[in-house]
């Protein structure tokens, strides 16, 4: 990268526009000197800035490098050109800032506004490039090479910063170098092979943890004790004769399965015939037990026979005892007797003849069982399927009806809510209806009401507005005093930084005059000089005894740091607090 030209307004201790052609040094060297404090180290503040949105010694954001020596009006930004592989870019870029705004308060002060930050990147054809800031800056580290960091290491000499590279570990120089010399790709490379070597290794250890634990799982028997054995001593595992083996032992436990498994069928046969068996024989003691059942009936029936037989004879004797009979009492007595015997004789008369023909049918019942059950079994056994298959439909129908039960309970409470508002209803019409004639009747103090709310409103309104001023004049003065504070506390800083600076400037020119010294004292005539090659020593610079380090030195250069910091976040809030006031 070649630096073309560079730009700055109002940037650090350039309070004005200030311009810096670098293309004047195309043939030799290219100079910047000057006193400690001059402004050198801005340059480079000035070009990192622009490239990636910070300062050279990363002490300091963008947001501080505002000069405080510029007009209110000034804007603050910097422009940046440079080449690059034959082609010319340039970046433009502004900090967040308060500025005076064009136009000023209804009093005529000043009023200020807050500059937002913004970046632009010009391509070599001319064209703007397009993106936040973000992918700005991510554009400008492409193009480079170089992020901010590795910049500041390799591209400037600023205030002995080129030593970290010197200093820096092995994997910053490595890849400070891979981003200079374009050797990403073979890096890239590199770790790509390493990774799959990493990734195939790691997948032969698995494999071969997972042969050692598979291969100790197999279970053989006798006749291949021996080869196993030999299998499993080898140091390294042998696949081969592996496969071999277990394609050995798989076909002699096929052959053996095979046959297990024909003998297996067989026994499932066997299960199943004597299952079918076993039915049968159930069926059939099942047409034995009603046998049975209806054969106790008709032996009942039978023992019962004498007993009726004898009831009928009674009836006959007391038939005949009643037609000899002449006593009234004993005649209606026998009556009564002849009556009762009559219905009883009747019933089991009628039990008798039912039980007979019960008898008869069960007797041919049963004689067609057998064939009624050779016929019907099959047919009962499709009908048990879809009555099992139907079973979900009714428990379907169960949780329908139930859902329907729920809905219908839901409509009830429903209705009775819709009565309970439409009774609400009507009170409340009745209730407004009242409200209305009242105030039919009564419109003439309506009116005298409203006119006595708007006055109300008024006065608090006014009261509201009065009060808004009071606590506008209260913020005021406080604002007034917190611009005051901030003032008193900018110039404590800025005395702060002026003395920081100057011990800086001072211990900074005790070292390289002690530097200088000390190189001077090992000058010999004849010898040239390591900084200007020259062979003859006509005024070496004096040593002086001051014990100062460049420890010390950097020290004072943080605390310079650290209180113009202090000192630029100071102005920013003295503005801040000014603007407010005004």
């Amino acid at each position: 990268m070649r630096p073309i030209r560079l730009t700055m307004s109002a940037f650090g201790s350039y309070a004005d526009r200030v311009t810096i052609e670098f293309d004047r040094g195309r043939e030799g060297l290219f100079l910047i000197t000057g006193d400690t404090g001059s402004g050198k180290t801005t340059i480079f503040d000035a070009i990192m800035y622009a490239l990636y949105d910070e300062t050279s010694g990363g002490n300091r954001s963008g947001n501080m490098m505002r000069s405080q020596y510029a007009d209110a009006d000034t804007d603050t930004w910097v422009e940046f050109t440079f080449e690059y592989g034959n082609n010319i870019y340039s970046v433009r870029r502004n900090p967040e800032y308060i500025r005076q705004s064009k136009r000023r308060n209804a009093d005529g002060s000043a009023r200020y506004t807050t500059e937002k930050p913004d970046v632009t990147l010009t391509m070599p054809d001319g064209s703007e490039f397009t993106g936040n800031k973000k992918e700005v800056n991510g554009k400008i580290v492409e193009i480079i090479g170089l992020d901010a960091k590795q910049f500041a290491q390799v591209a400037m000499i600023a205030q002995g910063d080129f030593m970290k590279l010197l200093y820096a570990d092995s994997d910053d120089r490595r890849e400070i170098f891979s981003r200079i010399f374009r050797t990403e790709d073979y890096q890239r490379i590199q770790y790509e092979l390493q990774a799959r070597y990493k990734n195939i290794y790691g997948q032969l250890e698995d494999n071969r943890k997972i042969y050692d634990s598979r291969i100790g799982q197999i279970k053989v028997t006798e006749a291949y004790n021996e080869r196993y054995r030999q299998l499993c001593e080898r140091k390294e595992p042998d696949y081969e004769e592996s496969l071999t083996l277990l394609g050995d032992i798989i076909a002699s436990q096929q052959s053996l399965y095979d046959s297990l498994n024909a003998e297996k069928d067989e026994l499932t046969g066997q299960r199943d015939n004597n299952n079918a068996a076993i039915g049968r024989a159930k069926q059939t003691n099942s047409l034995f037990d009603e046998y049975d059942k209806a054969a106790a009936e008709t032996l009942d029936i039978e023992q019962r026979r004498p007993q009726a037989d004898g009831m009928r004879r009674e009836l006959e004797a007391a038939k005949r005892a009643a037609a000899v009979a002449v006593l009234d009492d004993k005649r209606t007595d026998a009556e009564e007797k002849l009556r009762q015997s009559e219905k009883r004789v009747k019933e089991l008369a009628t039990w008798i003849d039912e039980a007979a023909k019960r008898l008869d049918r069960q007797s041919s019942e049963l004689s067609g069982i057998s064939a009624v059950y050779n016929d019907e079994c099959p047919k009962l056994r499709l009908q048990a399927e879809e009555i099992r298959k139907s079973i979900p439909d009714y428990d379907t129908f169960g949780s329908r009806k139930k859902e329907f039960d729920a809905l219908n309970n839901r409509k009830k409470d429903l209705n009775n809510q819709k009565a309970a508002l439409e009774e609400e209803l009507s009170r409340q019409k009745a209730y407004q209806d009242g409200i209305t004639a009242f105030q039919n009747g009564n419109a003439d103090c309506m009116v005298r009401l409203e006119k006595v709310n708007n006055t109300i409103s008024d006065k608090k309104d006014t009261l509201d507005r009065i009060r808004k001023i009071e606590d506008l004049q209260e913020q005021l003065v406080k604002m007034r005093k917190r611009h005051e504070q901030k003032s008193s506390e900018y110039l404590n800083a800025r005395n702060e930084y002026e003395h920081a600076s100057a011990c800086y400037e001072r211990l900074e020119a005790l070292f390289m005059s002690g530097q200088a010294g000390i190189l001077a004292r090992q000058l010999e005539d004849g010898m040239p000089c390591p900084v200007c090659g020259s062979v003859i020593h006509p005024n070496p610079a004096a040593f002086n005894n001051e014990d100062v380090t460049q420890a010390s030195v950097d020290e004072a250069r943080r605390s310079r740091d650290k209180a113009d910091a202090a000192r630029q976040n100071m102005y920013t809030e003295t503005v801040l607090a000014k603007s407010e006031c005004d």
